[in-house]
């Protein structure tokens, strides 16, 4: 590599670890009611509340200095800290080798770094998420549903992200016909009043008719998925209307790919949850993972997002009953198994491809 290249490799490991000592916050803070990842302003010891220095705040040096303890208590500092913030540093430095811009032309070029900006965001939500719901078994809806919305208004811009129509890519490529890509680019001004209209429609429907569990109106801000929902949908009717040409293009087709991963995703785990719930006559899966799934259907598409919900499945057979046998736990949460097998999917979505057509082909006379 050169020089400019060794140079944001090393910045991405570092990026990492700053990041991670952020996350160590968010994991602390959001799901606890009256703190907010921006206040009280500053990191503070949850002990004895003591604001922590910014050299005692250096990612996983600090805690190494401090040999693992507050220093104005003594209480001491859980290792999950430091390896949060390694686990973290690593992430990104594997993400920008895999997602990141490649060469000095790259390097100058801003869509280049979209990919590698988005992964990291996104790894950093799954991996907030799984730690909550180990500590607290509880996936927090400023994590889940907000990353949903925002992921359906976001991939369908980011190259990359799996655009797999799988069920419906006969329906689709009739609804685009022979005229894919021969029109002009369709004018904002053409879908944004369809998209605004189901956008609105779509908050204003959740508000109407789904009651929050105490049975209270929700708030604007907690119709937010079905207003990101609304949003897309109009848009693409709005694509129909004015340019079915342009239904065709990559950011069309990745906006039909997220909405049908993100429904497939978020039904099919309810449903095993509702059936899982009628066998065992108790509460058999959290309605926090349906959100997630919501939330990983629409980065990975219909089909890997069954994948997902499959290698959760056997993840959490496996290490989930060796966890149980040690802690003798009850409860195992799902969310974390959920998340890496949507990991492992966005890594190696490729070679699991490849991995399915081969084994169709055996199975073919």
């Amino acid at each position: 590599m050169s020089g400019p290249e060794d140079i944001f490799t090393i910045f991405s490991l570092l990026l990492g670890g700053c990041v991670g000592s952020f996350l160590n916050v968010c994991v602390f803070r959001i799901p606890r009611p009256g703190l907010s990842v921006w206040r009280p302003r500053g990191s503070f010891c949850p002990a004895c509340e003591t604001p922590i220095r910014a050299t005692d705040n250096v990612p996983v040096l600090a805690w190494v200095l401090l040999r693992g303890r507050c220093r104005a208590c003594g209480v001491r500092i859980p290792i999950r800290y430091p390896l949060i913030e390694l686990l973290t540093a690593l992430m990104f430095l594997a993400l920008w080798f895999g997602f990141g811009p490649s060469g000095l032309e790259e390097l100058a070029q801003p869509a280049a770094w979209v990919p590698v900006l988005f992964w990291w965001a996104v790894f950093s939500t799954l991996l907030v998420i799984s730690v909550i719901d180990i500590d607290l078994q509880i996936i927090p809806d400023e994590l889940s549903v907000t990353g949903g919305a925002l992921a359906l208004l976001v991939v369908p811009f980011v190259p990359g992200v799996p655009h797999d129509l799988w069920l419906v890519e006969p329906i689709f490529n009739a609804a685009a016909g022979d005229r894919v890509g021969v029109a002009p680019d369709t004018p904002l001004l053409i879908v944004l009043p369809g998209a605004l209209l189901l956008g609105a429609g779509g908050m204003f429907l959740m508000r109407r008719f789904n009651r929050d569990y105490e049975g209270r109106v929700r708030s604007w801000w907690e119709t937010r998925w079905a207003g990101a929902v609304g949003l897309v949908v109009g848009a693409l009717v709005g694509l129909a209307i004015a340019a079915p040409a342009r239904l065709g293009a990559p950011e069309a087709r990745a906006a039909v790919a997220a909405l049908l991963g993100a429904g497939i995703g978020a039904g099919t785990i309810y449903g095993i949850g509702r059936i899982g719930s009628m066998i065992a006559r108790k509460e058999a899966m959290g309605f926090g993972d349906v959100k997630l799934l919501g939330l990983l259907g629409a980065l990975v598409g219909a089909k890997f997002v069954l994948f997902t919900i499959f290698l959760a499945s056997f993840l959490g057979s496996v290490i989930g009953l060796g966890i149980r046998s040690v802690t003798r736990s009850s409860t195992i949460p799902f969310g974390p198994f959920l998340c890496a097998g949507a990991v492992i999917l966005i890594v190696a979505g490729a070679r699991v491809d490849s991995a399915i057509e081969w084994y169709l082909r055996l199975l073919q006379p």
